[in-house]
């Protein structure tokens, strides 16, 4: 699959290796956008956004510098090629807060033994 790092996002390419239709997994990720993306040793959960124009274009020109025969391929398949933007998800928290210790909740302190009231 092509794709090209932008920023905290990835961009994919929906070429279909230039033929005339779209590939199933472009059109799966329109109707479930929620993706879990494993790239380069790295694993994360995403969201699938296709631009709109003209941001298409312009990420379409951005990955033609890193794959300068994506302008071929766009004329050979007679239809526009997606671009489809892979948005990192906010990380999740693991788990709830650990709440923090009130003061009655810590471990008491060592006191003196003219502080404890008990004589020898």
């Amino acid at each position: 699959m092509v794709y090209v790092q932008d920023g905290s996002r990835l961009l994919v390419l929906a070429s279909n290796y230039g033929a005339p239709r779209h590939p199933d997994w472009y059109r799966n990720l329109l109707e479930h956008p929620q993706v879990h993306v494993e790239v380069a040793g790295e694993e994360y959960d995403a969201t699938a956004v296709v631009p709109d124009e003209p941001e298409r274009d312009r990420l379409f020109a951005a990955m033609a510098e890193h794959y300068p025969w994506l302008p071929d391929l766009q004329k050979q398949a007679k239809r526009k090629i997606p671009v489809v933007a892979l948005v990192r998800a906010r990380p999740r928290p693991l788990g709830p807060r650990s709440p923090r210790l009130s003061r009655s909740c810590q471990p008491p302190t060592p006191r003196s033994r003219s502080e404890s009231g008990r004589s020898h």
